[in-house]
């Protein structure tokens, strides 16, 4: 194997396919804060034909991967092996030892992400001795079961959802940065009010849009106001990712939260999407039964995350 640490601008060259968003050099290009882009690294091992790729930030001399992402965690063009990534990972670690960084945080994407690639990861982060700190639970939906007729529900979900149809709620993707602004600031006001405040500013959400395929989704009331709304990052072709979502708590009795599910499994479906991902319903493990319980009802489905650090001496 042939290791190397490469500029930022020149690590996609390095992979014959696309990478998955968050994996992307374009991501962390554009996405990390200028205080931090000098700290951004890149490391690939070439194999022959094939090549793994990590990138990451250092942050209180920690290799962060992700940073400002939900997950990170490694790239490979081909399916290489359990052995290759063990010998890749090996020469990062010995690379980063020699910067004299303290540690390594990783987060791996969820399970719906190259399964094969997934497990192989889990089980050369433990060999290598990084320690499991959070089990979180993700939640999805396999858009391969959507049918209009809403028979992918349980059957009181059914009926409730069936009536939701009936409220004269009315949806559209806006284009408009203003008619976007709205949005972002009913989403605010909607988790402020949970005292979860969203972590993204709306610069930094609106400068996003610039190279992230972005879906703003508004959901109106009979009486043409703002209730409910998305935001959709395009993760890569087969996944889109629920990035924020809520309601305007002066709507709540319009369930538009479940007429918003069904429009997006719809929409998602029709593009060719395989999976809508909802992202976590834990905090460092600790589990939101809220959340969870909407998320089930509306006919999501689970799968993990973990999130592993190592301390490097």
């Amino acid at each position: 194997m042939n290791f190397y640490e490469v500029d930022i601008e020149r690590y996609d060259e390095y992979f014959a396919s696309e990478a998955s968003l968050f994996l992307s050099a374009k991501y962390y290009r554009y996405n990390t804060p200028l205080d931090k882009q000098s700290n951004v690294r890149c490391f690939v091992g070439q194999f022959g034909e094939g090549c793994i790729g990590v990138i990451g930030v250092i942050d209180e001399n920690i290799f962060n991967s992700p940073y400002w992402a939900p997950y990170g965690g490694f790239r490979v063009d081909h399916d290489l092996s359990f052995q290759k990534l063990s010998t890749f990972l090996e020469k990062l670690i010995e690379h980063l030892q020699g910067y004299r960084f303290t540690g390594i945080r990783m987060v791996l994407p969820p399970e719906i992400m190259q399964l094969s690639l997934h497990a192989n990861s889990f089980l050369n982060l433990k060999k290598a001795g990084f320690q499991l700190i959070h089990t979180e639970l993700n939640h999805y939906f396999s858009l391969e079961k959507f049918a209009s007729d809403v028979s992918y529900l349980k059957r009181l979900d059914r009926s409730t959802l069936l009536r939701t149809l009936k409220k004269g709620l009315t949806r559209e993707i806006v284009e408009n940065d203003d008619q976007r602004k709205l949005i972002y600031e009913m989403l605010q006001k909607s988790r402020r009010q949970r005292n979860i405040p969203l972590k993204m500013s709306w610069e930094r959400l609106l400068a996003a849009t610039k190279f992230i395929n972005i879906d703003f989704w508004a959901v109106y009331a009979a009486d043409h106001k703002l209730c409910a709304g998305a935001v959709v990052y395009e993760v890569d072709q087969s996944i889109s990712q629920v990035v924020y979502w809520g309601f305007d708590p002066d709507y709540t009795k319009l369930d538009s939260m479940r007429y918003l599910s069904y429009q997006l499994f719809a929409h998602y479906q029709e593009l060719g999407r395989k999976y809508l991902d909802f992202g976590i319903s834990t905090d460092q493990s600790i589990a939101n039964e809220g959340l969870i319980a909407f998320k089930e009802n509306v006919g999501c489905d689970t799968c993990l995350r973990f999130e592993f650090n190592k301390h490097l001496n």
